[in-house]
């Protein structure tokens, strides 16, 4: 009615709700399919869905999976709690010193773009480069924390990323990243609509649902929806080109054209409208034109930011597993104590570093406990 104003409430969500009602839908599902056994007790269904390593961010915790550690001793053990806290280490330091790092610039880079203003070329692609790079050490850091402490705890959480900028398919990329989002949806929703069982085109249609789903899961917006309707239409292509193939064969062409994918989705799901996603696709192809905020952003950039990524786009692909099994053939007499020590230096090194960072303020709460 004209001229009629009505209220519009605040409600206050509580903590990581979207991960602890994913955790109670799989939970209510398993036992009704009985699956998995209903909890021995409340308090043990109450440990299950407040387990605080893991309750801000994931990953999500299947009970069946959760249940076997429950009833299962759980003696200390030096070991465990030693490589607890050595992952504990790694995910702080991915998130204070390269996350909050790489995110000072994309923030400062994606500013000027939200004030409808362009910026140069190679501003927009490192803004792009180091927003692609905080989300990754934000949300991976987060996981290696909480698996690192579940595991000082006794428990073993599941791995919730594997390298997925290095995929060589959407596919692959999508069973890589946030793996346990991919699996719930996989196991809750599009196996429940049918899967592939019901015919190639109910199969593409039940992957766009998924998508669409996975979108406004992170966010009731248009744009996160475009985001996951994004990835959801290149699923859909790579199963229409190659409907045979389980697992496309990792080439250079496969990983350039997967990066490119999943770069144009980062642009949408940062952009706050068509017209900002836009104006910022402008500025990769050099088309918008430079502003005086953009000449000024060259000020803003600290060496700090390309440490970061010196440091960062590396530890992308796995090349630390892969320099591991390799130390791990040596053989010679006190190599493998040394290399212990050296790791423990390292650790201890970063974690300090990570202390000094926070201690000065220049933490910054978790990217993705916003979506």
């Amino acid at each position: 009615m004209p001229g009629l104003s009505l209220p519009v409430p605040q409600i206050a969500l509580p903590l990581a709700i979207s991960f602890y009602t994913f955790q109670a839908i799989s939970y209510l599902v398993d036992v009704a399919r009985g699956t998995t056994p209903p909890a021995r007790s409340t308090a043990d269904f109450a440990l299950y869905m407040a387990f605080f390593p893991q309750l801000l961010l994931g990953p999500i915790v299947r009970f069946g999976d959760f249940r076997g550690r429950l009833e299962a001793p759980r003696p200390f053990r030096a070991d465990a709690f030693a490589s607890g806290l050595r992952r504990f280490l790694g995910g702080l330091a991915k998130k204070v010193l390269l996350a909050d790092t790489l995110g000072e610039t994309a923030n400062a880079v994606w500013g000027v773009v939200h004030g409808g203003h362009g910026v140069l070329a190679e501003q927009a692609w490192l803004g792009l480069a180091c927003y692609a790079l905080q989300l990754y050490f934000d949300f991976g850091g987060y996981s290696d924390m909480a698996v690192g402490l579940g595991r000082m705890f006794g428990f073993e959480l599941p791995e919730n990323f594997r390298h997925p900028y290095c995929a060589g398919s959407v596919r692959d990329f999508w069973r890589r990243w946030h793996v346990t989002l991919s699996s719930w949806l996989r196991d809750y929703l599009y196996i429940p609509l049918g899967g592939n069982r019901k015919g190639l085109a109910r199969t593409c249609l039940n992957g766009l649902v998924v998508f669409a789903v996975c979108g406004l899961w992170h966010g009731a917006g248009a744009m996160f929806l475009l985001w996951g309707l994004w990835h959801g239409l290149f699923l859909t292509a790579e199963r229409l080109l190659f409907p045979k193939t389980k697992r496309l064969r990792w080439t250079l062409p496969g990983h350039l054209y997967t990066v490119a994918v999943f770069l144009f989705g980062w642009v949408l799901f940062r952009s706050e409208s068509l017209g900002e996603a836009g104006l910022f696709l402008r500025s990769l192809a050099g088309l918008a034109e430079a502003s005086r905020e953009s000449r000024e952003l060259w000020l803003e950039l600290s060496p700090k930011t390309f440490l970061a990524l010196a440091a960062g786009l590396p530890l992308c692909y796995p090349l630390v597993p892969w320099l591991r099994a390799r130390l791990a053939r040596v053989r010679a007499p006190g190599f493998a104590a040394a290399q212990r020590a050296g790791e423990w230096l390292l650790l201890t090194l970063w974690g300090a570093l990570s202390y000094l960072f926070v201690a000065g303020g220049s933490y910054k709460a978790f990217l993705y406990a916003q979506f």
